[in-house]
């Protein structure tokens, strides 16, 4: 799906992503968390709305209540739905089609799943009112086949590998100039999201994440953290702030936790981060699990005490991070930072002995396919 942004949000717009899984042999489709990505999408276009309000001044004589009320929110919910229907009943029909599909099916019980995108937009018409909603879709699958085995058992395995996160993160040392000259940028500041609307899911961060991507994602790297400067300096410039004042917040497409000694499970607080799908899913089970639950900041100094570092996105739900990379003070000569290793997962020959627990995000990953195994939609 492609994406526009004009200066401030205008011609943004409201997103979600859906993970959509189709089990071949029940022939049915698996969505989680229809209806908190639904809520959130109004919430998103909700926030847009008002926003917008204040830059065009259109609607100055109403109330933010009455201007909520004036979207129809009904109509592009119905819209919604039919959409939805129309690109699982067509990828279901794909995948029916699929010999290889077919030919793996016959290995057991076996899902494809498939990333399904809803996006709302503004729809302006010839006098300049935004008040109606266009509403589109879009459905994306790699169309492989993943084995399911013992699901919600303690047999269950994770099928997704440990990664390496980059903190997107300017040291002070960074020659400016030659970022600034490599990525077109005269100024040399990193996009964030905690300053801006961080509670919405807004088509205009796909934009504005790009100069992340462009400077700090390589092959070997899974998501770039966000990061934010404690002590009231926000300007994210390089000449502005060390590590000891970092905080870090998210992924680019991900929310992020970390196990602190003593069964401390910690993420940080929605009122800096977008609050998932599968963060939510988290913070409902750690407490089965036998974990303390924290929300609150995350200093990039508490590194010594993190025993273990997942990322959680809605289409993946747990990825566990087996390194995270510093960017250095130099450029090389395909104009990336040069990345050292800050922080590394302990290997299991290295574990404490006295310490007989599985790794959190695999507990973790266990329970929440356990408690969400039943939730089961069959497309119309």
């Amino acid at each position: 799906m492609e994406y526009c942004e004009k200066q401030n949000g205008m011609n943004s717009g409201a997103y979600t992503v859906i993970r959509c899984d189709f089990h071949l042999d029940e022939k049915c489709w698996r969505i989680w968390g229809k209806e908190f990505h639904l809520k959130r999408l109004q919430e998103s276009f909700r926030c847009l709305s008002l926003h917008q309000r204040e830059l065009t001044q259109q609607y100055q004589g109403i109330t933010d209540d009455e201007l909520v009320q004036k979207l129809p929110v009904r109509s592009a919910l119905d819209s919604n739905t039919k959409i939805m229907n129309l690109l699982l009943d067509e990828a279901e029909k794909t995948i029916d089609r699929n010999k290889i599909i077919l030919e793996e099916k016959e290995k057991g019980a076996a899902i494809v799943i498939m990333m399904l995108t809803l996006l709302w937009e503004p729809n302006h018409n010839l006098t300049g009112d935004s008040s109606k909603i266009r509403v589109r879709g879009h459905a994306f699958s790699t169309l492989k086949v993943s084995q399911v085995h013992d699901v919600g058992t303690t047999n269950t395995t994770n099928p997704n590998q440990p990664v390496q996160a980059v903190i997107g993160f300017l040291p002070s040392t960074t020659n400016s100039h030659i970022i600034a000259k490599n990525y077109n940028s005269s100024v040399v500041a990193l996009p964030n999201r905690y300053q801006n609307f961080p509670h919405a899911k807004l088509s205009c961060w796909c934009r504005r994440r790009r100069l992340l991507e462009e400077i700090f994602k390589r092959d070997d790297v899974g998501d770039v953290i966000l990061t934010k400067c404690s002590g009231g300096d926000n300007s994210q410039t390089s000449s502005s702030i060390s590590t000891e004042s970092v905080e870090l917040l998210e992924g680019l497409t991900s929310n992020i936790f970390f196990v602190y000694p003593g069964r401390i499970i910690r993420t940080p607080p929605s009122s800096d981060v977008l609050g998932g799908y599968a963060r939510q899913l988290i913070l409902d089970c750690a407490v089965k699990c036998g974990y303390q639950v924290e929300v609150k900041s995350i200093p990039l100094k508490d590194s010594l005490s993190w025993k273990d570092v997942f990322l959680t996105s809605s289409i993946r739900l747990i990825v566990p991070v087996r390194a995270i990379l510093l960017p250095s003070s130099s450029v090389d000569g395909n104009k990336h930072i040069q990345l050292k290793t800050f922080w590394e997962m302990m290997p299991d020959d290295k574990t404490n002995i006295h310490d007989n627990d599985a790794p959190a995000h695999d507990t973790l990953y266990k329970q929440v396919m356990k408690q969400n195994n039943d939730n089961y939609i069959h497309s119309s």
